[in-house]
């Protein structure tokens, strides 16, 4: 096995679960980038394996998602491991919506050094990295304390989580570009997936119905639409058992979108015309 990567080419790969949609990854591609990494994608725990096969002297860490298809993420760690033999380690760190009681441990026990879990925290994150990733010359892990002056602009706390907004603000002190980009797209995202769980709804499958709302759930959290991720969240409790939500279920989800959409909307315009 070829030796370890330099500290500060801080390349990562990402591996993403079955039900993790492209606007979920790149989203938290966008946040890693903005942390000073790069980021290649393996859509499959072969992938996954396969990338750090052959890329693993340019590799600084694998964020490897417990739930992929073909192989999944603790059965990758087990391979990449076994590739290791007894020289160096790779950090792998890993990513899992189930925050229950013997998670973490069954993550190390496949060989995994750490745990976060989703909705991924910004501050979790950054401070996980830090802790498995020696910083390059040149990188910089920006903090509130560095923010240009000025508050961010209010919200509805019963719509949208103002810390989590201001962590995504803080990813870039001064720069919301990157924030805006993300609400900018998370409105006609999230109304797409909603017509795809009313197709999934008048079809009667359970499962794509509890699919699209892990998805749309997801989306919400990264932004801190609270109220909407847990309305997604009992949507897709119920798919995973085999049910089907009631029409009313579906129609107050759709108000929810909307509600959220305009808030996160607000928001973007009142934070652009305080840059401006």
């Amino acid at each position: 096995m070829p030796g370890r990567a330099r500290p500060g080419r801080r390349w990562l790969v990402e591996c993403c679960s079955s039900k993790t949609t492209p606007s979920t990854s790149s989203w938290l591609r966008g946040i890693l980038n903005t942390l000073g990494y790069q980021v290649v994608l393996a859509e499959n725990g072969e992938e996954a394996v396969s990338r750090v096969t052959h890329q693993y002297a340019e590799l600084d860490a694998v964020l490897m998602d417990c739930q992929m298809p073909i192989m999944d993420g603790y059965d990758a760690t087990r391979a990449i491991r076994a590739m290791e033999g007894s020289g160096s380690r790779l950090p792998i760190i890993a990513l899992t919506a189930a925050a229950v009681t013997g998670e973490r441990e069954r993550c190390i026990a496949a060989g995994m050094d750490d745990f976060l879990t989703k909705p991924v925290d910004v501050a979790a994150l950054r401070a996980t990295m830090r802790r498995w990733v020696p910083a390059g010359e040149g990188a910089d892990y920006p903090t509130g304390a560095d923010r240009a002056d000025g508050a961010a602009p209010g919200v509805d706390s019963d719509v949208l989580d103002s810390a989590r907004l201001d962590e995504l603000l803080d990813l870039d002190p001064g720069d919301p570009t990157l924030l805006l980009r993300f609400i900018g797209r998370f409105g006609s995202n999230a109304r797409h997936t909603l017509e795809e769980m009313r197709c999934a709804h008048q079809d009667g499958t359970a499962y794509e119905l509890g699919r699209l709302a892990h998805a749309l759930k997801g989306s919400a959290a990264n932004l801190g639409a609270h109220r909407l991720a847990d309305r997604c969240r009992e949507i897709e409790l119920l798919g995973d058992e085999g049910g089907v939500p009631g029409q009313a279920v579906i129609d107050r989800l759709a108000v929810e979108v909307d509600t959220a959409a305009t808030a996160l909307e607000a928001f973007a315009a009142e934070l652009a015309a305080a840059e401006g």
